[in-house]
C-alpha cells in the first residue's frame, strides 16, 4: 500500500510540474492554446491524454482543468466502469443554510471505496442493487463523488449546489431580484453580508413601476409570516431609486417586508409605497438610515 501511494504521489508530482510549465507558456508563448499545445507538451513528457481531460502518468489517471491548469481529480489505475450508474439530487433545509446531496449508486457488485469531495466515506449497505450515500454541505459549488469497485474500475459523478445563502455583492437590479427570490424561498442569510455595489433604478430596469407593477418585498411577510431577512444588508451608501408599491390590501410593504436579528444600513431608497399598514418606514423590524417614501 505504501509503495502504491508513493507511486501515485510521484505521478501526480510529475503532472503538476508539467502543468506549472504550461501556466508559464500560457503567457509567454504566442502559439499556446488549451488543446493541441497542452496535448503536445504532455506527450513530450510521456503522458497519455484520453477522454479529453484524462491524463495517464505512469499508469495513474488524473483529470485536469485545461483553463486553470490544475489537477481536479484522480482516478487510480482502473478503467471507467460502464456498469456503475450514479443519480444525484439536492435538497435544502428551510433556511437554505445546508444542503443534503443524495447519490443513488446502482451496481450489482461490491464496491471498494467511495470518495466524496476528496473525503473517503464508509460504504453503505447494499440494498436491492443500490447504495445510497447522503452528504451534507454548507457551501455552494460543484460537489463530486468517485466510486471504485472491487475490480478497480471507477465511476465519477458531480452535482452543483447553488441555492445556499452566501455573502453577496449586488451590482444590478437582476441580482437584487435574485437575492429577493432566495429570501422569499426561505433563505434568511443569517451571518451573511449583502453589499450593494451600485445605485440601482428599479423602474429603468423594468422591475417595478406604475406601468410595470409592484415591487415584492424582500422577506414577503404579507404572503408568509415565516419569511424574513436575518443577515446584514450594507447599502454601501448607494441608492435604490423608483421603488414602487401600490396595494392597499397588504401590509408590511417596503423594500424589505420583514427582518429579524439582522441589520440594514447605509442605504438610501427613493420611491412610493402605499399599503394597508406597517409600510415603508414602518415595515416589520427594521430601520432605514435614510428613507424618502410617500
Amino acid at each position: 500500500n505504501a509503495a502504491e501511494k508513493n507511486s501515485e504521489a510521484s505521478a501526480r508530482e510529475k503532472l503538476e510540474l508539467v502543468l506549472m510549465q504550461l501556466a508559464v507558456d500560457k503567457y509567454s508563448d504566442k502559439d499556446y492554446n488549451k488543446d493541441e499545445y497542452i496535448d503536445k507538451r504532455l506527450a513530450e513528457n510521456d503522458m497519455q491524454v484520453t477522454d479529453g481531460d484524462i491524463v495517464i502518468v505512469d499508469g495513474w489517471k488524473f483529470k485536469i482543468d485545461r483553463e486553470t491548469l490544475k489537477i481536479i481529480d484522480s482516478y487510480g489505475k482502473g478503467t471507467e466502469s460502464q456498469e456503475i450508474q450514479i443519480e444525484s439530487k439536492v435538497e435544502y433545509n428551510e433556511t437554505y443554510t445546508q444542503a443534503t446531496i443524495t447519490y443513488t449508486i446502482s451496481y450489482d457488485g461490491d464496491l471498494k471505496s467511495i470518495v466524496a469531495d476528496g473525503q473517503k466515506i464508509d460504504i453503505p449497505e447494499h440494498i436491492d442493487g443500490k447504495y445510497i450515500v447522503q452528504i451534507n454541505v454548507t457551501e455552494n459549488g460543484i460537489h463530486k463523488i468517485q466510486i471504485t469497485d472491487s475490480k478497480d474500475s471507477y465511476k465519477t459523478g458531480s452535482i452543483e449546489v447553488e441555492e445556499l445563502a452566501s455573502n453577496l455583492e449586488i451590482r444590478t437590479a437582476e441580482e437584487l431580484v435574485a437575492f429577493r427570490e432566495k429570501v422569499n424561498k426561505g433563505a434568511t442569510f443569517e451571518g451573511k453580508t449583502i453589499k450593494l455595489m451600485n445605485d440601482i433604478d428599479l423602474k429603468l430596469s423594468n422591475v417595478c413601476g406604475e406601468e410595470i407593477g409592484n415591487w415584492i418585498p424582500i422577506g414577503d411577510y404579507a404572503s408568509n409570516d415565516k419569511l424574513y431577512f436575518g443577515g446584514t444588508f450594507d447599502g454601501n451608501n448607494h441608492t435604490i431609486n423608483n421603488l414602487y408599491i401600490n396595494d392597499s390590501s397588504k401590509g408590511y410593504q417596503g423594500l424589505f417586508g420583514s427582518a429579524k436579528n439582522g441589520e440594514i444600513k447605509n442605504l438610501n431608497v427613493n420611491g412610493n409605497v402605499t399599503g394597508k399598514e406597517n409600510c415603508g418606514r414602518n415595515s416589520r423590524s427594521y430601520r432605514w438610515n435614510r428613507k424618502i417614501c410617500n
